[in-house]
């Protein structure tokens, strides 16, 4: 027996067009491709998913900081 190759039902099929609702969109589409138009609005799209995340991040930020203060009973870093 190869232990060094695949099992056959381990090789992925081939990709196809018929799973292209499932693909990443931004695996596919390079900003410089883009026209004017398009560019800014795949620029805003960013923007507003940045800032949507943003406070998100800056909670767990919280959340972090507070959890290590609480266990080493000393700030986990530098506080603006």
């Amino acid at each position: 027996m190869d232990y060094d190759t695949w099992a056959e039902e381990e090789v992925p099929p081939p990709l196809t067009d018929d799973d292209a609702p499932l693909d990443e969109p931004e695996e596919e589409v390079y900003p410089w491709e883009l026209t004017d138009v398009e560019r800014r609005i795949y620029e805003a799209g960013f923007m507003a998913g940045y800032a949507s995340r943003d406070a998100e991040v800056a909670q767990l930020n919280h959340e972090a900081d507070r959890l290590y203060d609480k266990a080493f009973n000393q700030p986990g870093r530098t506080r603006r």
